[in-house]
């Protein structure tokens, strides 16, 4: 295996099929930016001005991962684009060239509205473009949906998708194709399987104080807000016994924005948030045979050798963009079908 960058900068191609040092890219649902890459090139890239390839300043870098199984047919992974954020090097001893890349969801992080927001229209697809505007194209792969009133943003653009996504239960992503793609998050079939007798290698586990033990639902009635005199609804849920016990664990608050104006909606998010996370639905954490076609979202079974098998979508991964590289870690949420 090994890995090559073209880099861009506007329309102008600086440099092609570069061949990586090394490197590694790693995934993360819980990143703002989602996907982060740091690899290195030969001294012989050291930037001198900013149209040199490596140089941080607009140049976009095209990550292929080729690949050459034992007995297979070779391929090639297309990983999509990456906005260069970092270069360095020490001057003058001929050190290689360390980059710094993001997803090209680093534009939107860049550029923040002047101001607090709020929906211009009433629709899911709307609201996105305005969001993307003029930075990324947006797909709807998941059926348009109409946005409830008395909505309000701040002025940072991913975090905006982000909130827009919870509440009709959706993800985002920057694909291939540099289009941000909102999906359905529940809707999903299994792409892999890893079992202990070939592909998982070992499996990691932990604990975090991140896991909310208390959840409120809200909605403002259908085409007003509260701060106008519309109906608002609310339901509150906590963790009253266990080991996320408010009395013990502390609070760990989550406010859900929920897009159906009603109080039987918002009780059964509320419901529903804590059941997920009081039900198994934890994150599980494996090493597997590197596979490097993997994407955050999608749907895999991990079975261990001596354990029950683990369903649910990919949070996070880390591969290693080195020849020898012999495993990559893969973060797995247990789904739990309620």
């Amino acid at each position: 295996m090994w890995s090559t960058v073209t880099v861009h900068r506007g329309a102008t191609v600086l440099a092609a099929d570069v061949e990586l040092e090394s490197g590694s890219l790693e995934l993360s649902s819980g990143q703002t930016t989602q996907e982060r890459l740091t690899f290195t090139v030969s001294p012989d890239w050291t930037p001198v001005n900013e149209w040199s390839p490596f140089a941080p300043y607009g140049q976009v870098a095209r990550l292929s991962v080729h690949v050459e199984p034992d007995g297979g047919e070779a391929f090639t992974v297309d990983r999509g684009s990456f906005l260069l954020h970092e270069a360095t090097w020490d001057a003058g001893d001929g050190a290689a060239v360390k980059v710094t890349a993001y997803s090209l969801l680093q534009r939107l992080v860049d550029d923040d509205f002047p101001f607090p927001t709020s929906p211009d229209g009433v629709s899911l697809r709307r609201e996105v473009e305005r969001l993307c505007y003029p930075h990324l194209v947006p797909s709807l792969d998941c059926g348009e949906r109409t946005l409830p009133g008395g909505l309000a943003w701040g002025n940072k653009r991913v975090e905006a998708l982000g909130k827009l996504a919870d509440m009709f239960d959706l993800r985002f992503y920057v694909g291939a194709d540099d289009m941000l793609h909102m999906v359905d998050a529940r809707n999903g079939r299994v792409v892999a399987r890893y079992t202990g007798e070939d592909l998982l290698l070992s499996e990691a586990r932990k604990a975090s104080h991140a896991v909310p033990n208390r959840w409120t639902a809200v909605a403002d009635k259908t085409g007003g807000s509260a701060s106008h005199g519309g109906a608002r609804y609310s339901h509150t849920v906590q963790v009253d016994s266990g080991p996320r016990t408010v009395g013990l664990y502390g609070v760990v608050h989550k406010v859900l924005q929920v897009q159906d104006g009603s109080q039987d909606a918002v009780v059964a998010a509320a419901d529903r948030a804590m059941r997920e996370a009081t039900g198994g639905a934890d994150d599980r954490s494996f090493k597997i045979v590197p596979d490097y076609r993997l994407d955050l979202g999608d749907v895999v079974t991990v079975k261990p050798a001596d354990g029950e098998p683990v369903t649910g979508p990919v949070t996070g991964l880390v591969m290693n963009l080195d020849s020898e590289a012999a495993a990559m870690r893969v973060d797995v949420k247990n789904r739990v079908v309620l």
